[in-house]
């Protein structure tokens, strides 16, 4: 082994120059592949679904919950790469309160949208969904492999245990802080 490390290095000392300008372009070529690739725990996927949750204020009743969720699924379905959808509301083993829904988006064919992706069309939506007055509607394309099974607002979440609700606390506190 040391025979083997005596040879090599004196195989880049013999050759600093080279040594030198592959280096520099090693760096070159992580600074151009950092800015380039796409960054992220799991890349987005476009499996044709979207998860959406709706969240209306906490004093909204059954019924206007109802009818503000019909009001974001017509938005929805007016656009050209929704094929249905699929919505719940109320309290369930997802929903903990009244006043969230959950929607499940399925999109037409990739060559039948035009090429549009999933993401494209969650920002398509947005735009138009924002003009529903009461209720917030967070979606995110479902991916093939994600590392937990719970349906959130977000791409990625946070989730501290502890059975000591003191110890529990404090780190929460300090979690938020930084």
């Amino acid at each position: 082994m040391i025979a083997f490390y005596g040879r090599t290095l004196k195989t880049v000392l013999r050759y600093q120059t080279i040594t030198l300008l592959v280096a520099v372009g090693t760096l070159v070529l992580t600074i151009i592949l950092y800015i380039v690739i796409p960054k992220g725990f799991f890349p987005v996927q476009d499996t044709g679904v979207i998860q959406a949750i709706s969240q209306a204020p906490e004093t909204i009743s059954f019924q206007a919950m109802a009818q503000k969720q019909q009001e974001l699924a017509k938005v929805i379905l007016k656009d050209p790469a929704v094929e249905s959808l699929s919505s719940f509301i109320g309290a369930d083993g997802t929903n903990t309160t009244l006043n969230s829904g959950r929607m499940s988006i399925n999109l037409k064919a990739l060559a039948d949208r035009s090429h549009t992706s999933a993401s494209d069309v969650i920002r398509r939506l947005q735009s138009k969904l924002q003009k529903v007055d009461g209720i917030a509607l967070y979606m995110q394309p479902v991916q093939n492999i994600t590392v937990d099974d719970r349906v959130s607002r977000t791409q990625y979440q946070y989730t501290l245990e502890d059975p000591d609700a003191n110890e529990l606390n404090d780190w929460t506190n300090r979690f938020v802080a930084n």
